[in-house]
């Protein structure tokens, strides 16, 4: 209710309302089922977003997009600025948690950086608690770890 009642101000900037819909398709799990043109029209619109007190949710939506459009290298880097944003922690307080999740994925998908992704997606389910949309990371969370369970027992 609280992020509804900041989309009825009059001060409301059209950017501001397309990162809500944006961040929606993300929490629903909705980009990867976006075109390549819509997805890069997303990224240019956050990325002429320059609101402080949003920039860690634009940085996570940003890499969740990048990684939707396999640019693996951009989307670590927007995760890696999402997750370390103080500033918005606030208003958008699952940022953090969800930034180290979707770090930990992208990490996960390569040998040589497998360790630090487990290691992240460990932090992202024990180091955070109470922010918003806490129990549907934490059903990603072990969907995730048992997958490479699962994975690690295969021959």
């Amino acid at each position: 209710m609280k992020r509804a009642e900041k989309l009825r101000t009059p001060s409301l900037s059209k950017e501001l309302c397309i990162l809500s819909v944006i961040e929606i398709l993300y929490l629903w799990k909705a980009l990867p089922n976006c075109s390549t043109a819509k997805l890069q029209t997303m990224s240019q619109v956050l990325q002429g977003i320059d609101d402080a007190s949003c920039e860690g949710l634009k940085n996570l939506l940003l890499g969740s997009i990048n990684r939707c459009l396999h640019n693996t290298n951009d989307a670590i880097q927007f995760f890696q600025l999402a997750a370390r944003d103080e500033v918005g922690h606030l208003s958008n307080s699952y940022v953090q948690p969800y930034s180290c999740y979707e770090l930990a994925c992208v990490l996960l998908n390569t040998p040589e950086s497998a360790g630090k992704g487990r290691m992240l997606m460990l932090q992202a389910k024990e180091d955070f608690a109470g922010y918003d949309f806490e129990n549907r990371l934490h059903v990603r969370i072990h969907s995730a770890l048992a997958s490479m369970t699962a994975a690690a027992a295969q021959p």
